[in-house]
C-alpha cells in the first residue's frame, strides 16, 4: 500500500490483525517517539489510538505534523482503516508508525490531528464537532545524545461508576533511564486551543445528588489529581453517568550535574465512560519498596481479592519487563481471571546492565469480572531499586614522598564508568543498610580522584603537597555508572594507613578574640616523633609561619625562635580574614630548618540569610578530623538573642 504525501517520507504500518473490522471512534491516544539511527536524525514515531468499537467512525483520516514544517495530509482515509487487536471493555488499539528524518538540532513538537470526537462527551461544548489532537515534544540536541520519548504501557481502556473512586495509571517507562513528571492539561483540538468549554470531570455540575459528599462513602467533595510523582490519576469519585474526557503530560527530564533539564513530553488524552452499577472495587496487596543488590533474585506474590467475590484478574506492568537482558517476569501470562482471592508471582533475575540511580516502578494491576456492568480496577506501585555491588580488595600501601597507593580488584560490574577514591583523616566506621549507597553524608570523606571503571590503582600525594604527617589517613572505594541512567554503588569497606611523622604536628589551631584589629589565634604542636635524634639532636627549636587562606604558600608572618610547643598569634584581623600555618622545625645548634609541619587553617564560618533562617555553614583545611564518632557534635552559639545584651550567647 502506497500513500503520497506532501513531503517524501517513508510511512510504514504495523497492523493488528483480529477476525473482523469494528467501526470505531477515538478513545484516547498519544505519541512515542524513538531516535533509530545515531548518524543521522532520524526518529520512528509511532501513534496509537484507543479506540471505542461502538462506534461507527473510523480511526484514521488525520494528518500528521513533524514540527519543522513537514505534514503529512492522509488524502485517503480508507488507507488508514487499520485493523485492530481487540482489548477489554469495548476498547480496540489501532497503530501506525512514522519514519522521518530531521534537517537540523532542535525542539520540536510534533502531532496528530483527526476530526471528530464523539457526540456524547459531557464535560466539553459541541464535542461532536471537536477536533481530537495529541502532540508530543522532543529535543534533538547533541548534547544529550540519542534519546527516546517515554513508552506509556498500561491502555486506558477502563471504565468507571458512579460514586466509586476511579484510578488510571500510565505505567510510563523511559527507556534511556530518564526522570519522569506528570501533570493534568486540557485536552486540545489543534496545536493552538483548547476544547470549548472544558470542565474538569469533578466540577459540581456533574454531582446533582450531592457535591459536599461526592467522593467514595460520601467523605468530602470529589477530587481529580495527578500523582506527579507516580503518575496515579485518580478521580474520587464520578457523580453522574456520562463520558468524560482529560488529558495529561508525562514530562521527562535529565541531571547534568547539579541541574535539570527538561527533554520533552508525551501528551495522552484519554476518556472514560462513567456507568451506574452497584459494583464495588477489588483491593490490591501493597508491597514495601526494597533494595536489592545486582545479581540478587528478587521473588515476590501479589495478592489480591474482590469484595463481591468476582473472580479477579492481575496484571504487571513496568520498565523491568522490557529489558533483553534478564527481564522480570510474572505468572500467569498472560493474566487470567482466577477465583477471588487471586495471586500473581514475580521474578526477577537482576544483574549489573539494571543498576540506575531511579528505582524501577512496577505497577501492579487487579480488574474484576462481575456478572453485569462495568468492571472495576486497582493499581498499586512497588519499587524496586537495583544497586551496584561495592568494590573489593582495597589495599592501601604507604609510598616515598608522604603519598599512599590504592588498589582494589577490578570491578564486578564492567558497565561502571568511574571508580572514585575517598579519603578522610580518622577511621568512620559504617555498615550501609540496603538502601544505602555511596558515601554518608557528615561522614567526612571528601573525594580524591576518580579513575575510569576498568582501573585498579590510584596513588595519592594530596595534590603534590604530600600527606600530613602523623595523620591518619582512611580510604573507601565506590563506582559511578554513566548517565542518563546514573547509579552509585555501595561503598567498600576502609582501609587505613598512618603516614611517619619526622617533622612537628600540629594539633590545634583556634580563634581565641574575633576583631578586625586584635584578633588572636592559638597553635599547638607536637615534636617529631619519628626522626633519628642522633642526626637532628634533641632539644628543638621551632618557627611558626602565618599564610594567607586555607592552604595557600603566601606567607605573611615568621616568628621569632621558639622553644615552646604553642604560640599565640596577636593583632589580626579575624573577623574578615582566613590563615593557615606551618610549624618549622630547627635542631639543636642549626639555623637550618630540616623539617615542617604540614599546614593547618582556622575554622571560617559564614552565615547566608533565608526568608525567616540563617543559613550556617563552615571551612577549614586541617590535618585532623573534624567530624568523628568519639566527638559527632558541634556547638552552634548565638548572640543577641533579645538584644538586651549582645555579649550573651546560647
Amino acid at each position: 500500500m502506497r500513500i503520497f504525501f506532501r513531503t517524501a517520507l517513508f510511512l510504514s504500518f504495523i497492523i493488528f490483525c483480529s477476525s473482523e473490522l469494528y467501526s470505531t471512534h477515538i478513545r484516547a491516544g498519544e505519541i512515542i517517539a524513538k531516535r533509530i539511527s545515531s548518524t543521522s536524525l532520524t526518529y520512528e514515531f509511532t501513534i496509537i489510538g484507543y479506540t471505542d468499537t461502538g462506534s461507527e467512525v473510523e480511526f484514521g483520516g488525520g494528518k500528521f505534523d513533524f514540527g519543522d514544517g513537514n505534514i503529512i495530509d492522509v488524502l485517503d482515509e480508507s488507507a488508514l482503516s487499520a485493523q485492530k487487536i481487540l482489548l477489554e471493555n469495548q476498547v480496540a488499539l489501532n497503530l501506525f508508525k512514522v519514519i522521518h528524518t530531521f534537517q537540523a538540532p532542535g525542539r520540536y513538537v510534533v502531532s496528530y490531528f483527526e476530526q471528530n470526537r464523539n457526540a456524547q462527551i459531557v464535560n466539553m461544548e459541541n464535542s461532536v464537532d471537536t477536533p481530537f489532537f495529541i502532540e508530543t515534544e522532543i529535543l534533538i540536541d547533541p548534547f544529550f545524545g540519542l534519546n527516546n520519548t517515554p513508552v506509556l504501557l498500561i491502555p486506558p481502556i477502563d471504565n468507571g461508576i458512579v460514586g466509586i473512586r476511579y484510578i488510571h495509571n500510565p505505567g510510563a517507562f523511559d527507556p534511556d533511564g530518564d526522570s519522569l513528571s506528570y501533570e493534568l492539561v486540557i485536552p486540545l483540538q489543534d496545536e493552538l486551543n483548547e476544547v470549548t468549554n472544558y470542565r474538569y470531570p469533578n466540577s459540581q455540575e456533574f454531582y446533582i445528588n450531592g457535591f459536599n459528599e461526592g467522593r467514595e462513602g460520601g467523605l468530602g467533595p470529589p477530587i481529580f489529581t495527578l500523582d506527579s510523582i507516580t503518575g496515579d490519576l485518580i478521580w474520587d469519585a464520578p457523580g453522574a453517568e456520562g463520558e468524560y474526557n482529560f488529558a495529561f503530560r508525562v514530562l521527562e527530564w535529565r541531571k547534568v550535574g547539579d541541574q535539570w533539564f527538561k527533554l520533552g513530553h508525551v501528551t495522552r488524552d484519554m476518556q472514560v465512560i462513567i456507568d451506574a452499577s452497584d459494583n464495588e472495587r477489588p483491593l490490591l496487596e501493597v508491597l514495601d519498596p526494597i533494595c536489592v543488590e545486582a545479581g540478587t533474585l528478587v521473588r515476590d506474590t501479589v495478592s489480591g481479592q474482590d469484595p463481591n467475590f468476582d473472580d479477579v484478574k492481575i496484571e504487571a506492568f513496568g520498565g523491568s519487563f522490557e529489558f533483553i537482558s534478564s527481564p522480570s517476569t510474572y505468572f500467569p501470562n498472560p493474566a487470567i481471571y482466577q477465583k477471588s482471592p487471586g495471586q500473581l508471582f514475580f521474578e526477577w533475575q537482576t544483574n549489573c546492565s539494571h543498576v540506575r540511580e531511579r528505582p524501577y516502578e512496577i505497577q501492579f494491576k487487579i480488574t474484576d469480572s462481575p456478572p453485569y456492568g462495568p468492571k472495576l480496577v486497582e493499581f498499586k506501585n512497588w519499587q524496586i531499586q537495583i544497586v551496584a555491588p561495592a568494590p573489593e580488595g582495597l589495599e592501601v600501601i604507604p609510598q616515598p614522598d608522604r603519598s599512599a597507593q590504592i588498589s582494589w580488584d577490578t570491578y564486578s560490574c564492567d558497565n561502571a564508568e568511574k571508580i572514585q577514591v575517598w579519603r578522610r583523616i580518622g577511621s568512620f566506621e559504617y555498615e550501609p543498610d540496603d538502601c544505602e549507597v555511596g558515601i554518608p553524608e557528615g561522614s567526612g570523606y571528601s573525594l580524591v580522584d576518580e579513575v575510569d571503571g576498568n582501573e585498579i590503582l590510584l596513588t595519592d600525594n594530596n595534590q603534590g603537597k604530600g600527606l600530613a604527617p602523623g595523620s591518619k589517613y582512611c580510604y573507601r572505594i565506590l563506582a559511578e555508572f554513566p548517565l542518563p541512567e546514573g547509579g552509585t554503588s555501595y561503598v567498600s569497606e576502609e582501609k587505613c594507613i598512618i603516614i611517619e611523622a619526622s617533622g612537628p604536628v600540629i594539633t590545634n589551631v583556634s580563634i581565641n578574640e574575633t576583631d578586625i584589629e586584635n584578633g588572636q589565634v592559638n597553635i599547638n604542636w607536637i615534636p617529631p616523633f619519628e626522626i633519628d635524634t642522633t642526626l637532628f639532636p634533641k632539644p628543638f627549636r621551632y618557627r611558626v609561619n602565618r599564610l594567607e587562606g586555607f592552604n595557600s604558600d603566601n606567607n605573611l608572618f615568621k616568628s621569632t625562635i621558639l622553644l615552646d610547643t604553642f604560640f599565640i598569634d596577636n593583632n589580626l584581623n579575624t573577623l574578615e580574614n582566613i590563615y593557615n600555618y606551618q610549624i618549622e622545625v630547627f635542631s639543636n645548634n642549626d639555623t637550618l630548618s630540616f623539617e615542617e609541619s604540614h599546614q593547618a587553617s582556622t575554622v571560617r564560618a559564614e552565615l547566608s540569610g533565608n526568608q525567616s533562617s540563617i543559613e550556617i555553614f563552615w571551612d577549614f583545611d586541617v590535618p585532623w578530623s573534624n567530624s568523628s564518632l568519639r566527638y559527632p557534635i558541634h556547638y552552634i552559639y548565638r548572640n543577641n538573642v533579645n538584644g538586651s545584651n549582645p555579649a550573651d550567647f546560647v
